[in-house]
């Protein structure tokens, strides 16, 4: 198990803990409805959508309850990779729900982490070319659009459908990060130089996309499970 908080790697070992088992289950829709006596179709009242949840059991041996407040608050907020249960490179983004302590004896605890988790698969990039490109997806999920002026002069403006920006300088990079919420140009905040209504989103699907002005632009995003 391969565990990452930000930038960082987490070993576990440095915790004197060690990965025991997990458990998954992916996201279910519960539909609460009432059926009226010789009623033709049910009346929906309430739909609640669960996340996909992850249970993570870990071991700490000789550890003391610093090690283990340690640990938790790193999986608070956390990617977990389980590559031996999950090889097709699936990446559970989680935020912790509630984490259980057992003591098992003297020297030995089981923590259980429960997660609420988004499932990534493979990072995928388009190049986009000509007027238009397709994007096609199994689930929603949010994208990351780079359009950078290579040319030795000023484009007028340049974007995708529901993104652009005008006046790109040469040789100027901007970023809508759908994930991060945020837009720079060149690494500072440039919020208020695209224009927008949301950040990058796209369904399930086919997803169409027209190309403006002379820009190189690429679109990258990670797929859902």
């Amino acid at each position: 198990m391969v565990v990452t908080s930000g930038s960082d790697t987490i070993t576990l070992s440095d915790y004197n803990a060690a990965y025991l088992n997990h458990e998954y289950v992916p996201a279910m829709l519960e539909i609460k409805n009432f059926w009226a006596d010789k009623a033709l179709t049910p009346l929906y009242f309430r739909t609640d959508w669960k996340h996909d949840t992850l249970k993570v059991q870990v071991v700490f041996k000789d550890a003391g309850l610093g090690d283990v407040s340690a640990l938790g608050e790193k999986l608070k907020r956390c990617e977990i990779v389980i590559g031996h249960a999950f090889p097709g490179g699936m990446v559970f983004d989680c935020v912790l729900e509630r984490a259980e302590l057992k003591k098992i004896s003297s020297k030995v605890r089981v923590a259980t982490y429960s997660f609420n988790c988004l499932v990534f698969g493979e990072t995928r990039e388009f190049i986009a070319s000509g007027n238009s490109l397709f994007i096609h997806g199994a689930k929603e999920t949010e994208a990351v659009i780079t359009i950078e002026n290579k040319t030795a002069s000023v484009i007028a403006a340049a974007g995708i459908t529901g993104y652009t920006i005008r006046s790109l300088a040469a040789g100027e990079k901007v970023i809508i990060d759908g994930e991060r919420k945020t837009v720079t140009a060149n690494g500072a905040d440039a919020f208020d130089r695209v224009e927008f209504f949301s950040f990058p989103r796209y369904g399930p699907g086919s997803n169409a996309i027209s190309i403006t002005g002379n820009a190189d632009i690429r679109i990258k995003y990670r797929e859902r499970w």
